[in-house]
């Protein structure tokens, strides 16, 4: 009888154990649910993920196909030898501290489905360059300390940058924030004494917690605002603090007019009129190249690094890019 008992309760235990093992994927493993038929992507149960690795939108395992959702907290925490990750469209959520200490990630694109990230989602990434974030909301410290990071464009999608989302990252020299932003909290991008150019494009000045900008030298650095509210970011704090305020001077361009890219040695303009005239300029508004198109395409040699911002106008048009 006492045999019985326990062949019953190690039978029992073995299904407990087998249920609660996540499911291996192309190499990623999902913690998935029977009867909902959710899969999230989680850690691995006894080693850190390396190498390049491809989250899958959807996956049919033992006869069941699940649908990922999201990635749970510290799935990726300290996994030093990932080198890219592969986010699809459909996911809704990252979760806390999913990516910290990823030292090898060098860019990571969010896709626009996602509409959280987590507290430290990315925190100390250090050679993170590239980021493309379509977010509602930056949690906290979701990009402190990523050091490699020089150029942060906030899209319209976001609406709230939280406490430290963009602390301590040394090298950051512009931010570009978009017209949905309506919260910025304490200290969002404290402690970057290398930022130089801020561009905000908010409909109406954002709730701005006064440290937002704590510790960066103000007096160096000029803010780039609509006309229209000019008045409003000099005469409230921490705004008041730039030495230099002054209107942005872009206009929105719809794609179907025409297109500007900007990569590494060169900007092209495709889609303008005949003839028509174009400069570059980069950030601080310095004149970099001017030339006549020719059909309405151009392209122009340049010296601008990767990341850095560039402000073309064609004719009476302005139109800013980031250089790839």
């Amino acid at each position: 009888m006492k045999k019985t008992v326990l062949l019953f309760l190690l039978a029992m235990l073995s299904v407990t154990v087998a249920v609660g093992q996540p499911i291996k994927y192309n190499d990623v493993y999902y913690d998935a649910n029977k009867q909902t038929r959710i899969a999230q992507v989680t850690a691995p149960p006894s080693y850190a993920y390396k190498g390049d690795l491809k989250i899958v939108p959807s996956f049919s395992y033992a006869g069941i196909t699940y649908t990922v959702t999201g990635i749970k907290d510290k799935a990726f925490h300290r996994a030093d030898n990932v080198t890219s990750v592969e986010i699809p469209e459909g996911l809704t959520f990252i979760g806390n501290q999913a990516f910290v200490d990823c030292t090898g990630l060098t860019s990571i694109v969010v896709p626009s489905t996602v509409e959280t990230l987590g507290e430290k989602a990315f925190y100390c990434c250090q050679n993170l360059k590239s980021i493309t974030i379509p977010v509602k909301e930056i949690g906290k410290s979701a990009f402190g300390e990523c050091s490699s990071l020089e150029t942060v464009e906030i899209p319209n999608t976001v609406t709230t940058i939280g406490i430290e989302a963009f602390n301590f990252c040394k090298n950051l020299k512009t931010v570009i924030i978009g017209k949905g932003v309506k919260e910025i909290k304490a200290q969002a991008f404290a402690n970057n004494r290398e930022l130089r150019t801020v561009y905000c494009h908010a409909e109406a000045v954002p709730q701005t917690e006064v440290s937002a900008f704590y510790e960066m030298w103000a007096e160096k650095t000029t803010l780039y605002v609509p006309e229209n509210l000019i008045a409003q970011y000099r005469s409230q704090l921490p705004w008041s603090k730039f030495n230099t305020i002054a209107v942005t001077g872009i206009k929105d361009i719809p794609a179907s007019e025409l297109q500007v890219k900007a990569n590494k040695g060169s900007v092209t303009v495709s889609g303008a009129n005949s003839g028509e005239s174009v400069a570059v300029y980069d950030a601080a508004g310095k004149l970099i190249a001017t030339a006549t198109t020719n059909n309405g395409n151009l392209s122009l040699p340049t010296t601008l690094r990767r990341g850095d911002i560039v402000l073309v106008k064609i004719g009476e048009k302005m139109v800013k890019t980031i250089v790839k």
